[in-house]
């Protein structure tokens, strides 16, 4: 009893000393390390339940297709979940291309839940995913690709992932249906063509700019040319005749910007006159 007591003396303070107050603390250190490396991942999530696929955003499947989610929803009430996946594929191959899914919750890693695809058209499918229950974490969509010649459900060509925390919640008790889909599609298509429309907008705008730039680019050009030997005069002319090739690009450019412009036009004017066919019918 009496070590015990002397081992806190202060001045009991080597290392070597297995009594002294720097040993004892060094060990706690240690101690407490080795907990923290044992036990650490009680304290941090896994990895994959703070992974998600961002809506909105294109994701490459090979050199000429890709995907876009354009909505995840979940109805609490209903335990489904609705996915809206756009694609892009060219356009010699996307006819023979057949897609089929899995669909996985991160808590069951081992188990499906099934699917439906509710409306789809060329490009975009509405997918209903039931039994989404609370705690799922992530809900894991493979994607499998299958040409047409091709038996099975093909190449697994991606995973899509669909955080519990971040995908939108559905506040109504009734699930969308095909009629509902069929007018959000071309209700998206119009919105979609006229972003388009304003960004070919934006691009003829600042090709315009850039012509107005390089015309006051070349008036300068044009009085120096008052103050400069002869040599320096057809320097100056070469310059400018450069500017001028410029312009004439630019001018290119704008003339194809208005082209697509006015088709874009023409495309909200059809897709329009869709919507409210469709929306028609659907009554």
């Amino acid at each position: 009893m009496k070590e015990l007591f002397t081992a806190f003396r202060s001045d009991k303070t080597s290392i070597k000393g297995k009594g002294s107050w720097l040993f004892y603390g060094l060990t706690a250190f240690v101690f407490v390390a080795a907990i923290l490396l044992l036990f650490g991942h009680f304290y941090t999530e896994d990895e994959i339940t703070n992974a998600n696929t961002e809506v909105g955003k294109w994701n490459d499947l090979s050199a000429s297709s890709k995907v876009k989610i354009d909505k995840w929803e979940w109805n609490k009430d209903n335990k489904t979940m609705d996915l809206v996946l756009q694609y892009h594929d060219d356009v010699e191959q996307g006819k023979d291309i057949k897609r089929s899914y899995e669909m996985i919750p991160n808590t069951t890693p081992n188990q499906t839940v099934d699917y439906k695809v509710i409306a789809k058209t060329d490009n975009k499918q509405a997918i209903r995913i039931y039994d989404v229950t609370k705690g799922f974490e992530v809900m894991v969509v493979k994607v499998f690709e299958n040409s047409g010649s091709e038996s099975g459900k093909g190449e697994e060509i991606t995973k899509l992932l669909g955080n519990e925390k971040k995908v939108k919640t559905n506040a109504t008790k009734d699930d969308m249906s095909k009629e509902d889909y069929q007018l959000e599609f071309v209700e998206n298509d119009i919105n979609d063509t006229k972003k388009t429309k304003k960004d070919l907008n934006n691009s003829k705008e600042k090709a315009e700019q850039k012509i107005v730039e390089t015309e006051n680019e070349i008036n300068e050009l044009e009085s120096e040319k008052s103050y400069q030997t002869g040599t320096e005069k057809t320097e100056t002319d070469s310059k400018i005749e450069s500017k001028k090739t410029d312009i004439d690009s630019y001018n290119t450019e704008i003339d194809d910007y208005k082209s697509q412009i006015k088709q874009s036009e023409e495309k909200i004017k059809l897709l329009k006159q869709k919507y409210e066919d469709t929306k028609k019918y659907n009554q």
